[in-house]
C-alpha cells in the first residue's frame, strides 16, 4: 500500500496499519531521514528542502529490498522507489 498519508511516521494515525501487520518500506531498508515533502522549488515554486516523510509505502507478505526517491517526478512530493522480493509467508 503506497501513498501520500498525511502522516508522519510516528503518527498514530498509522498505527492501525501496522496492527495489521503492515511493515513501512523505507523503516525497514531505507537511509536517512526519508524526508519527502515538499520536493525542493515544487510547492509553491518556494524554494523549502523536504521536511517532513508523509509519503509511505507499507508491505505486508513482501519483503522490501530496497528504498529511495526517484528525481524529477513533477509532484510537490518526492517519489519513492521500493524495490520487493516474495516473502517466505
Amino acid at each position: 500500500m503506497a501513498g501520500d498519508f498525511n502522516a508522519t511516521a510516528e503518527s498514530p494515525l498509522l498505527d492501525s496499519l501496522r496492527a495489521a501487520g503492515f511493515d513501512s518500506a523505507f523503516d525497514r531498508v531505507g537511509s536517512g531521514l526519508g524526508l519527502s515533502f515538499p520536493a525542493f522549488l515544487r510547492y509553491r515554486g518556494l524554494p523549502f528542502p523536504p521536511l517532513v516523510r508523509i509519503d509511505h509505502v507499507f508491505l505486508r507478505s513482501l519483503e522490501p529490498i530496497s528504498a529511495r526517491f526517484l528525481p524529477g517526478a513533477g509532484s510537490d512530493h518526492r517519489a519513492r522507489y521500493v524495490e520487493v522480493a516474495m516473502g517466505d509467508s
